[in-house]
């Protein structure tokens, strides 16, 4: 007859007890470990994710195809997770406020414990929101905090660009290539406050270092070209226009038929100019100022009715693009109608501070036809400079839009 099994002793109940749960304890840990990985992977691929399409200027990043899956992890994790992340928050919220009419509720965010890179990512994505008072806490909080330079700088000189403080956009684009002498944002940055005073070689100069940096970035080598018209070196604008390769089609041909519009325009073949800027024009339709500069043309090919109809036509639409003010008020002095040339001379002195700002605004407009809070925001501005028929278009489209909803 087989011997019974021995009965368990409360020291075996105990221990089987004590390794049950050791088990349930790893399983925890090793479960809370995979989560916290996870997530961390999330926000780390979002960030990077994130920084890469904000380099990348051949794509805005309010176009990006990209950005609306990146978004919605974020607020999938965000409702998931709850307020557990600050740094998902934060992200999310800046991306909220770009693809939506969010209001600027950055400062609800609790960010001293946050990296020092987060802050100038967010800061950098809300900058394209024209949300500059936020983009501003961000970015102080990180300048001050001496870490993480490489990012926070580049960012810091968007930031004070926007707020038209170009000596300090020079220091920091300085400090940073001194960081980093290959820093191509850096010596862009540079380049581009030379190239709004005018200073077309030190412009020149500084796109070069940035060209050594990044020697097949085609943008670069358009912006040499660029600085190389507008100071009116013909003959290295054209060899180095010859240079470049002709893209087949799409936003890459209009950008070198414009450069080569501008060109023939400095070697006086007006003609061919206007030919080739509208060829450029049918290629990618999405920028107004190819209209302006078709209106120019008009101007100095002396149609001047032709120049007048289609800029007044393109300043219903684009009211902030001050150049077209400018035309309208030589052709309206021109004409000898003093009251009106005075009326487009005024607006255009006025728009010329803030004429970056405003044309960025209204081109995210563009873009995002049911953004009401940018709509507002452009009829802040507007009344702020006392533009109030401008104010008013804009107050119409937000309400436009608000009865579509």
């Amino acid at each position: 007859m087989p011997s019974e099994a021995p009965a368990n002793t409360p020291k075996d109940i105990i221990r089987r007890a004590i390794i049950a749960l050791v088990v349930i304890v790893v399983l925890i840990v090793v479960t809370v470990m995979v989560r916290s990985y996870q997530r961390e992977q999330l926000i780390s691929e979002a960030r990077s994710q994130l920084w890469a399409l904000l380099e990348d200027r051949d794509v805005p990043l309010y176009s990006s195809q990209e950005v609306g899956p990146i978004y919605q992890k974020l607020i999938e994790y965000i409702k998931r997770e709850g307020d557990e992340k600050p740094v998902a928050l934060l992200l999310g919220t800046a991306l909220e406020r770009m693809r939506r009419q969010a209001p600027d509720d950055c400062d609800s965010i609790e960010i001293r414990n946050l990296p020092t890179a987060d802050l100038a990512l967010a800061a950098n994505i809300f900058v394209y929101t024209q949300s500059i008072d936020c983009s501003d806490r961000l970015i102080t909080t990180a300048l001050n905090r001496q870490d993480a330079l490489l990012q926070v700088l580049p960012v810091a000189a968007i930031v004070r660009h926007q707020q038209g403080k170009e000596e300090e956009v020079l220091a920091l684009c300085r400090q940073l290539t001194e960081l980093d002498p290959k820093n191509v944002q850096g010596w862009r940055g540079i380049a581009l406050v030379q190239k709004e005073r005018e200073n077309w070689k030190e412009a020149t100069a500084a796109f070069r270092k940035a060209l050594e940096a990044k020697p097949d970035s085609h943008p670069l080598k358009h912006d040499i070209i660029d600085v190389l018209i507008r100071g009116g070196e013909r003959e290295e604008a054209r060899k180095r226009f010859t240079a470049e390769t002709k893209p087949e089609s799409g936003v890459a041909l209009a950008v070198h038929l414009r450069l080569e519009s501008r060109l023939l325009v400095l070697e006086g073949s007006m003609d061919a100019a206007l030919a080739v800027l509208e060829t450029a024009m049918k290629e990618d339709a999405t920028d107004p100022r190819d209209r302006l500069r078709k209106g120019q043309l008009l101007y100095e090919m002396t149609r001047t009715a032709e120049a007048q109809s289609l800029l007044e036509e393109l300043l219903v639409e684009y009211p902030s693009i001050q150049d077209a003010y400018f035309v309208l008020g030589t052709i309206h002095s021109h004409a000898e109608d003093k009251e009106k040339a005075q009326h487009y001379f005024d607006i255009h002195k006025t728009l010329t501070e803030k004429s970056e700002m405003l044309y960025n605004m209204e081109h995210f407009a563009g873009l995002n036809p049911e953004h009401v809070e940018v709509r507002r925001e452009l009829v802040k501005v507007y009344a702020s400079l006392g533009l109030n028929e401008i104010a008013e278009f804009w107050h119409r489209a937000a309400e436009l839009i608000e009865v579509k909803q």
